[in-house]
């Protein structure tokens, strides 16, 4: 009862605080005029984008610099009031709702208010009530709707090509005078896409989305601000997720149009012809100097003015392939947790020139800093102001043909920034073929980036049923990168049936993973966060409990990967572990990892019931009711039914195991009905009289009555997990 208690406490906060934000309005006096709200706003955590207000309903998104996305949606309820919801997308993907409102001050001002946030790691936090905001510039549909040049430049095909000054080379494909979408492969072998639409003739408004080679993305808002037909500059908040904490924001950093070959110098007017066409000669690159330095070799990374004697920070590979640069570490084994690759670079000058270090900060998160790395000596390179890092090997980088399995001379390493190096070449066939080689040989972020291959078909034919075992696998490991890919297949029931209990498990997993979130004392990772699933030998050879031995079991569940699964609930079961003998019933109930067979399922629940496990018993219930390796029998369905109920912590059980679509007060008022029936009548006596036996008869009618409302209430509403096979987990979920 401590549980409804509680859960019957957080529905009346949740009344509470939907009667402040939803005030009630009488009549309504007209709103302000259509788009008063569209702009920039400044003030949150974030700067909101309003992009919707057509006098009634009004929607805004806003991306904070440590990656979460808000937005809002909502309605006017008064002339100066606007209600709605606001969702918190974290960069994992948990996301949270929460009412809320704004309330428009003035003509430039205005304020907003919301509940506070539970879940995805919070509990409680981030209430505002009346936080101003201040409009940054002049509505665009009020103030300069009659000036069509506000809105689109006057050369449709200006950004059209390539532009060079960011950390790769932009390619803008399209440019149609409203919308613009250009692609950019880094040293490191990200890819960033940028999608924008004009809001203005020099201004183009839109996202930034980060891919990094495991298929990891974050994305952005940014703006791209036009100076010329030849220049420009572009701007985004920092990256945090994906290993990420907080990095790569930036402010108008300038970019510059690709020479164009055979083309005369281009003027620094602005174009003034509407229907000029885009250039009809190739664009191409800026040569690069000539590279003559060879970094190929075994480095060793200190910082600058440390103990030469003592232990490295970092001893790695460096690979170089004519100006691309990739290091790969040789301390530290391939695992969770573990990056693997620690330095990107693209040679454009032989004295300096500058990558990407991926180093732990002080709270132990990953962190990539973008670097200018000075050549000392040919054996000696200066990275940033802080290290230095030593040869301590010469090797050479061999032209070694790939044919999917390993070489008996190539390490692991060497492999993998194989990969790297020729996914940056955009060699993506080539980079899959390495990344296959590594990952035989052990490397975790090799068979990262192989199963981002295999689906979406980068360099190879796309493969989703040999991708999503790779995802799987990965997952069950622990992957941060593999959890979140396979929280939107169970999301979206792509090659997957559609799980939204297993969405939800996957993506508060993950957002538990991510190497970009520090976990200390204050935000510790729970167990089942960090659980994993080995692979199962059904003979048990390294003796594994059945507490153990169901854990592992569960994470197979979640990822559906019901054989092996099966083998861990099996091993569980015959270690005499309840739960795990639940879990295997319902296998066999349904055949997942199996062959089906109800009655041993029906078994297995009496089993686990005997043993006093109140899901078994429940799950009992549920195949006495459906009939599932035993003959219907309502009755009897209703007595189990009765007894979790009755049992501590048993309406919780019913609960959960029902998948009840009724409101908490419904719970609770459908439980004090069952409560209040007699439950237990006393039988007539030896020799009992008429007043005894009606007595009794009018008690079980009362009782049956009382039930049967119980029934018609709540439990035959359409929600029973038994119906929904995809969607039961017997457990209490944590998340």
């Amino acid at each position: 009862m401590r549980r409804i208690k509680e859960k019957t406490t957080l529905w009346h906060h949740a009344v509470l605080l939907l009667v402040v934000a939803f005030p009630s309005s009488g009549s309504l006096a007209a709103p302000p005029k259509q788009g008063f709200m569209i702009g920039e706003w400044t003030g949150a955590p974030c700067r909101m984008i309003f992009d919707q207000d057509d006098s009634r309903n009004v929607s805004s998104d806003c991306s904070a610099p440590d990656g979460v996305h808000y937005f809002f949606r909502g309605a006017y309820s008064t002339s100066d009031t606007i209600v709605g919801t606001f969702t918190r997308v974290h960069p994992a993907g948990c996301r949270m709702s929460v009412a809320g409102s704004f309330h428009i001050d003035g003509p430039d001002a205005a304020d907003y208010s919301l509940a506070p946030w539970f879940g995805c790691g919070f509990n409680g936090v981030g209430a505002t009530s009346r936080r101003p905001l201040q409009r940054v510039a002049a509505n665009l549909n009020q103030s300069t709707a009659s000036s069509p040049d506000a809105k689109y430049p006057t050369n449709a095909t200006i950004m059209t090509g390539e532009w060079m000054g960011a950390p790769c080379k932009f390619v803008f494909e399209s440019d149609d005078g409203k919308n613009v979408k250009a692609d950019c492969f880094t040293p490191a072998g990200l890819h960033h896409v940028f999608s924008g639409t004009y809001t203005a003739r020099d201004q183009i408004d839109g996202t930034f989305t980060r891919i990094d080679p495991a298929g990891c993305r974050i994305t952005v808002i940014g703006q791209i601000h036009i100076t010329n037909e030849n220049s420009a500059d572009y701007s985004l908040p920092a990256w945090t997720g994906c290993g990420l904490q907080g990095v790569g924001a930036a402010s108008h950093v300038p970019i510059t149009r690709a020479q164009i070959a055979g083309t005369a110098s281009a003027s620094s007017n602005p174009p003034q012809s509407a229907t000029a066409s885009p250039p009809s000669v190739a664009v191409t690159a800026t040569p690069d100097e000539p590279v003559t330095i060879d970094l190929n070799g075994t480095w060793e990374v200190r910082i600058v003015g440390a103990d030469p004697n003592a232990p490295p920070l970092i001893r790695g590979l460096l690979l170089q392939l004519g100006p691309i640069v990739q290091g790969i570490r040789l301390d530290i084994t391939p695992s969770i947790g573990n990056f693997e690759s620690f330095l990107s670079a693209d040679i454009r000058s032989n004295a300096q020139f500058r990558g990407d270090l991926l180093l732990k900060n002080a709270q132990g998160i990953y962190q990539s800093t973008p670097t200018l790395i000075r050549v000392a000596n040919p054996d000696e390179l200066r990275l940033g102001e802080s290290f230095t890092a030593v040869r301590v090997r010469k090797s050479a980088f061999r032209d070694e043909p790939c044919n999917g399995a390993s070489s008996k001379d190539i390490s692991s390493a060497e492999a993998l920034g194989r990969s790297f190096i020729y996914i940056r070449q955009q060699k993506p066939d080539v980079s899959a073929c390495w990344a296959l080689a590594a990952a035989n040989l052990g490397s975790f972020q090799a068979r990262e980036a192989y199963a981002y291959a295999l689906m979406h078909g980068n360099g190879i034919p796309r493969n989703q049923e040999q991708g999503i075992f790779w995802l799987q696998t990965l997952a069950m490991e622990g992957s941060w990168a593999a959890a979140v890919q396979l929280a939107d297949l169970f999301e979206r029931g792509d090659g997957l049936p559609a799980s939204m209990q297993r969405a939800k498990f996957w993506r508060a997993r993950a957002a538990y993973l991510n190497p970009g979130v520090p976990h200390d004392t204050s935000n510790p990772r729970p167990s089942w966060a960090t659980q994993t699933s080995p692979p199962c030998d059904p003979s048990n050879p390294s003796h594994v409990n059945g507490g153990v031995a169901m854990v592992h079991g569960r994470i197979a569940y979640q990822a559906r990967a019901m054989t092996r699964a099966a083998c861990w609930f099996q091993i569980s079961a015959d270690a005499g572990d309840p739960r795990g003998t639940v879990y295997l019933g319902l296998l066999y109930a349904f055949g997942w990892g199996v062959k089906p067979n109800p009655e041993k399922a029906i078994g297995l629940m009496q089993t686990a019931s005997r043993a006093g496990d109140l899901f078994g018993k429940m799950y009992g219930s549920n195949f006495a009711r459906y009939g599932i390796g035993i003959k219907p029998d309502p009755d009897l369905a209703a007595a189990l039914m009765q007894e979790v109920a009755r049992s501590k912590d048993g309406l919780a059980v019913v609960s959960q195991v029902q998948g009840w679509g009724a409101t908490d007060n419904e719970v609770v008022g459908a439980v004090v009905g069952l409560f209040q029936a007699p439950g237990n009548c006393a039988p007539p006596r030896d020799y009992p009289g008429q007043r005894d036996i009606e007595e009794y008869h009018a008690c079980e009618a009362q009782h049956k009555d009382a039930e049967s409302q119980l029934y018609a209430n709540v439990f035959h509403r359409p929600h029973f997990t038994i119906e929904h096979p995809e969607e039961i987990f017997p457990e209490f979920i944590p998340w």
